[in-house]
């Protein structure tokens, strides 16, 4: 149900560049996904788009703050989907 969520609003935050809410929504969702251990590599791909869509948003709205905050959670997130790879650097 989350990763339907998560789909469904990213026309959202595409909408709405600077709206913190509708980041941290989709925050709370990735969260959920990856606490569920039988979610995790979905989370994982999921959280990878994510990641790879802020390139895309911040290229886009340069100067959108919610966005690099947006990207820095997203970041803490990703060492927790990949502990393994950080920890072998």
């Amino acid at each position: 149900m989350a990763a339907t969520e998560l789909i469904q609003a990213r026309l959202s935050v595409r909408r709405y560049v600077g709206d913190h809410c509708a980041h941290q929504f989709r925050q709370s969702l990735l969260h959920q996904l990856l606490a569920h251990a039988e979610h995790h590599e979905r989370a994982c791909e999921l959280l990878a788009e994510e990641i790879s869509a802020t390139v895309d948003l911040i290229a886009e709205f340069p100067g959108h703050e919610a966005i690099w905050a947006h990207r820095r959670a997203l970041a803490a997130m990703w060492v927790q989907c990949k502990p393994l790879e950080f920890a072998a650097q």
